[in-house]
């Protein structure tokens, strides 16, 4: 079995595809340079820091000795990049791939596993696909479509989804996640979106599907009726900010009322990421409080605060910038107000069944499940449960709240609490 070391500078999104890719191959995943019999670099190219964090992994590369016959496969966002050529700038390459053909050339070097091998492997449980790459919106706080040279849009084929989706569901899968950086815009040979959720539900039997990358301004009502799918169970939808004025000045075309619409609709929701920014231009601490308290009224506790960054090259950078004090201060009492949303609607659930489904298996003393409806995390004690297998959904019961946000990393994207098993 070949080794292979995974360097990535680029997002998490295409890391976890990749990770998901190669879990369909015999191969034995390292740490060290010097162990690898293949060394496989994921780039961004959206900044020119990205560029310069791939110069800095070769930097390291040069500084180790590697395998005489070490295979280096480099690529992603960079490899498309139209005017700079990864081979033309580091010898060692031996193959450049794009945003979606790395499974063609890394099949080159290892070997497939059986379905078999794959379907007995516990960590298989869980599929990304990547469906698109990019976005046509130009929301004035994204650098994404003001960098020059960008890698042109993209969109996996409609029947190479279908059939990875297919694929998954008899092998071994029970949950496929389809990424990208807006899926809302997917269209491939006349059908959208909706098409390709309602054919993978029809052609498939007991996956379930999670969506990520949900432009809000881009949900249609066919839409929404397909993700009310009962096996559609995790959603990521960003809702950027509430306050009319700012969704004007953000480029957003959604009101404040379809926002709350689309929450209100999808309330049987797991939604896992739904951002909500402050400190953007043109926030004031009037439209800010009336803010909260839409959140409070609806009971939004499902959103997860973040701070604008004002970054260069968007048209956002240029307006008058409201003051890191000001920001800090507005984002700690988003914090405040979500925080007790977010106790309140945990002790509501304690005492009560909630069906989840078995996410990881990583943890010593602790089963990790997820809410089917609910961004929110279950913690069961394994020497008091039965042993449980990856991917399979139980009733479980509430007990406490752990956490209301993710201390680790300090965010608000899930909420923690521990539970029992019923069934």
């Amino acid at each position: 079995m070949k080794s292979l070391l995974l360097v990535n500078t680029g997002c998490n999104i295409h890391l976890r595809r990749i990770k998901s890719i190669l879990k369909h191959y015999k191969v034995d995943i390292v740490k060290e340079y010097e162990k690898a019999d293949i060394i496989v670099f994921y780039f961004c190219a959206i900044t020119k820091e990205a560029i310069n964090n791939a110069k800095k992994q070769f930097d390291i590369l040069h500084s180790v000795t590697p395998k005489e016959d070490v295979k280096v496969i480099a690529g992603g966002c960079l490899g498309e990049h139209k005017y700079y050529n990864l081979k033309e700038q580091f010898n060692e390459i031996t193959e450049v791939f794009g945003r979606q053909n790395f499974e063609e050339i890394i099949s080159k070097y290892i070997e497939r596993q059986s379905t078999n091998q794959i379907k007995s492997d516990p960590s298989q449980t869980f599929h990304y696909i990547n469906i698109e790459m990019g976005c046509n919106r130009h929301c004035t706080f994204c650098k994404m479509n003001y960098i020059k040279d960008r890698a042109p849009r993209a969109m996996l084929d409609f029947d190479s989804v279908t059939k990875k989706a297919i694929q998954a569901d008899k092998a071994y899968a029970a949950n496929i996640f389809l990424s990208g950086e807006n899926t809302t815009e997917y269209t491939s040979k006349g059908k959208n979106l909706t098409d390709l959720l309602n054919e993978i539900l029809k052609k498939t039997n007991r996956i379930t599907i999670s969506l990520g990358g949900v432009c809000m301004d881009e949900v249609t009502p066919d839409l929404i009726e397909v993700l009310k799918n009962p096996r559609v169970y995790e959603l990521q939808l960003e809702a950027q900010s509430l306050i009319p004025a700012v969704r004007k000045t953000m480029g957003l075309s959604s009101t404040r009322e379809d926002i709350l619409k689309i929450f209100k609709e999808l309330s049987n929701k797991s939604i896992t990421s739904s951002i909500i920014m402050t400190g953007f231009p043109g926030e004031t601490n009037e439209n800010f409080k009336d803010e909260l308290e839409t959140i409070k009224k609806h009971n939004l506790w499902m959103l997860r605060p973040a701070i604008y960054c004002n970054t260069e090259n968007t048209p956002s950078y240029k307006l008058p910038q409201i003051s890191n004090k000001i920001r800090d201060k507005r984002y700690y009492e988003l914090e405040d107000v979500i925080g007790e949303l977010r106790r309140i609607k945990g002790n509501s659930l304690i005492g009560t069944t909630i069906p989840a489904i078995l996410r990881s298996t990583g943890y010593n003393d602790f089963y990790r499940l997820s809410s089917i409806n609910m961004p929110i995390n279950f913690y069961l004690e394994k020497k008091d449960t039965p042993e449980l297998q990856l991917g399979e959904t139980y009733q479980i019961l509430p007990t406490s709240i752990m956490s209301i946000y993710d201390k680790k990393h300090s965010n608000y994207k899930s909420m923690s609490m521990s539970a029992r098993l019923i069934s």
